[in-house]
């Protein structure tokens, strides 16, 4: 996923896919599934429709499965700054850097 070519995204989709379906309680894999979602749209063909959607269910299920943790709370801030909803966004960032004050991704978003 971090070399962001069409073909490295896709597969990390796919793996992602591939872990939650081994394992639909491994809340860090959906939140791998929720990241690939929009960057698919960036780097391949992938429907913005479809990815929108799927990362709003990915990071629903990261969510119910562990909201305690930071990158499940970024998961949803970057979903609610695409719908518009900044100041609960700012919220789930902040969430985010408290729950894991060592995600630099975090404090770059």
């Amino acid at each position: 996923m971090a070399r962001r070519t069409s073909t490295e995204i896709d597969q990390a989709a796919a793996e992602f896919q591939r872990a939650v379906e081994l394992d639909p309680d491994f809340a860090l894999a959906w939140v791998g599934l929720a990241e690939t979602a929009v960057l698919r749209v960036t780097y391949s063909d992938f429907d913005l429709t479809e990815a929108l959607q799927q990362r709003e269910d990915a990071t629903r299920r990261a969510l119910e499965l562990d909201d305690q943790m930071g990158e499940a709370q970024l998961s949803l801030a970057v979903l609610l700054v695409s719908k518009g909803r900044v100041e609960e966004a700012d919220a789930a960032y902040r969430r985010a850097i408290e729950l894991s004050p060592g995600y630099a991704t975090a404090y770059m978003r």
